[in-house]
């Protein structure tokens, strides 16, 4: 049996230079976490322009603790008014999906993970 490499799996390897990255949110699942069963948010996000252009990225966000995403949920369209009522105790939705063709600015790092290298998106900013 054959292993077949599709582009996106050659690019998937390629370490990204450290830094801000243009990036379109292309995908949105999620998966039972293995601990508790809780829900994990995937996103999808692939570099746009520049030498690392189609690079597929995974931002990773968890049911628990989904306010270390708010970077990730500005970029993406969450007003600073939702984000003061929940502050103030008042709880809302946000519909993840509405994240599915964004375009934002994320910064890329290096990450180790069993020793190989790997690219980690850490902080989000808008598009103005």
């Amino acid at each position: 049996m054959a292993i077949t490499i599709t582009p996106k799996d050659a690019l998937q390897a390629k370490q990204v230079t450290p830094g801000w990255q243009i990036l379109d949110v292309t995908n949105h699942y999620t998966k039972p976490s293995q601990g508790d069963g809780s829900t994990v948010h995937y996103f999808e996000l692939e570099i746009k322009e520049g030498m690392f252009k189609g690079v597929p990225l995974v931002y990773i966000v968890s049911e628990k603790a989904p306010g270390m995403a708010k970077n990730f949920f500005f970029a993406c369209g969450m007003t600073q008014e939702m984000w003061e009522r929940a502050e103030k105790g008042e709880a809302f939705t946000f519909d993840e999906k509405s994240c599915i063709g964004k375009v934002v600015k994320g910064m890329v790092a290096n990450d180790k993970y069993d020793n190989r290298v790997t690219n980690k998106l850490t902080d989000f900013l808008p598009i103005q």
